[in-house]
């Protein structure tokens, strides 16, 4: 991920296959961590979670 965040330093902005590739890294990361899917609906992207998950890393993202 640190290559797309212009890892060279030169203040180039990252190609988009790059940051495609972030994305689905990060998709991964977050659907791992709270089981999340994402849909495609008649609305545009849909996403359901488990709650039970959020919420638990939300209180301790917070140290509650």
């Amino acid at each position: 991920m640190h290559s797309v965040l212009d890892g060279e330093k030169l203040g180039y902005f990252s190609s988009a296959p790059a940051v495609e590739r972030c994305r689905k890294l990060l998709d991964d990361h977050a659907s791992s961590m709270i089981g999340y899917k994402r849909k495609e609906s008649k609305y545009g992207e849909v996403y359901n979670m488990n709650f039970n998950c959020v919420i638990r890393l939300l209180l301790k993202a917070t140290g509650l």
